[in-house]
């Protein structure tokens, strides 16, 4: 469904609520461990809703109650209790309402619930990613501080040139059977150009898997020097307002 597509935007940052499968074969600058993505217990549900509207809502609410009101068709006992309220995007067919979830104060990478609330008021469209959180009796709190996380990701890579780490995030990720804590980094090289998300325990600094997250794709163009008036002496060319054609 293309409003499932356009709806589930990633959680922080752009980061991907799936894992990517890492490339079979290594290629150069590809981090030198790239540990599969495991399977993992989740509830995924997407499911057209015709809940009628209630005077008074705001969006938010009256979305929470739609999950509430439906919380055992769409995933396990308890989850809408993990979910912490993110955000409302008002497109044309109503506000986008959009909750995390947590596992003791911690976003859950990939978990979480979106609802379409109608112009109305009315709930019609709903849909929920329940991922495993952190076991019981996990601390919260990593062991493992930002900077050695981003050390420890950066030591993955070799390449020619400019491994460059950013300030990574606190989630809890996929690694079966049970979530675990983990910092979120962002990685770039430079030669070549890549891009990766590295997920590194918090609490040993073991790397657990690397994304590859850089986007490519091939297509035809024509480029001019320096400019297509110059290039083809045609000085009756316009740009019409940077329109295709």
């Amino acid at each position: 469904m293309a409003l499932a597509a356009l709806l589930w935007l990633p959680a922080i940052r752009m980061y991907p609520l799936e894992p990517a499968e890492p490339s079979p074969a290594p290629v150069p600058g590809a981090p030198l461990f790239a540990k599969k993505a495991k399977a993992h217990a989740r509830h995924s549900r997407t499911v057209r809703l015709s809940d009628p509207p209630e005077p008074g809502c705001a969006p938010e609410e009256a979305a929470l109650r739609a999950l509430e009101r439906h919380e055992t068709e769409l995933g396990p006992a308890g989850w809408v209790r993990k979910l912490a309220h993110r955000d409302v995007r008002r497109i044309p067919s109503g506000s986008v309402v959009r909750f995390q979830e947590e596992s003791e104060g911690v976003p859950v990478l990939g978990g979480g619930a979106i609802v379409l609330v109608g112009p109305s008021g009315g709930v019609t469209y709903a849909s929920v990613r329940v991922l495993p959180g952190l076991p019981e009796g996990a601390s919260p709190v990593p062991a493992v501080s930002a900077a050695d996380a981003r050390a420890s990701a950066a030591g993955e890579f070799e390449v020619e040139d400019g491994v460059e780490t950013r300030e990574p995030d606190l989630f809890v990720v996929q690694d079966e059977p049970e979530g675990t804590l983990a910092w979120v980094v962002p990685v770039t090289t430079a030669v070549p150009f890549q891009s990766f998300l590295v997920d590194v325990d918090a609490n040993t600094a073991d790397v657990i898997q690397s994304r590859d997250v850089m986007k490519t794709a091939t297509g035809h163009g024509r480029v001019f020097r320096p400019n297509p008036v110059a290039s083809t002496g045609d000085t009756s060319l316009r740009d019409q307002f940077d329109r295709s054609s």
